[in-house]
């Protein structure tokens, strides 16, 4: 997973789950009482590529269903938390890349695809032409 996001800093908000510990404003927090965390440009969203690895390095061939599964499952749900905060999400593959975004559609569309990874290719191209 790719991470990229605005360095300017935007605001300070309140601590939400979620929120990692290097995102706190310290000094702020302590004079609060609260912690506050420390917003960029852009609200402080992010924009995140995720690398689904679906074949063997050694083989080229595609990884065992088990592995398979695991990877998709992970995937899938990544992508599903990262879009449901806000953050902008792609997806790659040795064959595909998605645009970015983080709308219904966008996330209905790479939920599919990761339905049928697996699956020969004319099925994944008519799941993106129905999206």
């Amino acid at each position: 997973v790719i991470s990229q996001s605005g360095d300017d800093l935007y605001a300070l908000r309140e601590f939400r789950p979620g929120d990692t510990l290097s995102a706190v404003h310290w000094k702020s927090s302590a004079k609060t009482g609260n912690l506050r965390v420390k917003e960029f440009a852009h609200g402080g969203f992010h924009s995140f590529t995720l690398f689904l690895h679906i074949l063997d390095p050694e083989t080229q061939r595609m990884v065992s269903s088990p592995v398979l599964e695991q990877r998709v499952s992970e995937t899938a749900s990544l992508a599903y938390h990262l879009m449901r905060r806000g953050d902008e999400v792609r997806l790659k593959t040795h064959d595909y890349e998605s645009s970015s975004g983080n709308s219904e559609a966008h996330l209905e569309s790479i939920l599919t695809y990761l339905a049928l990874v697996g699956f020969s290719t004319p099925h994944i191209k008519a799941a993106e032409t129905n999206a």
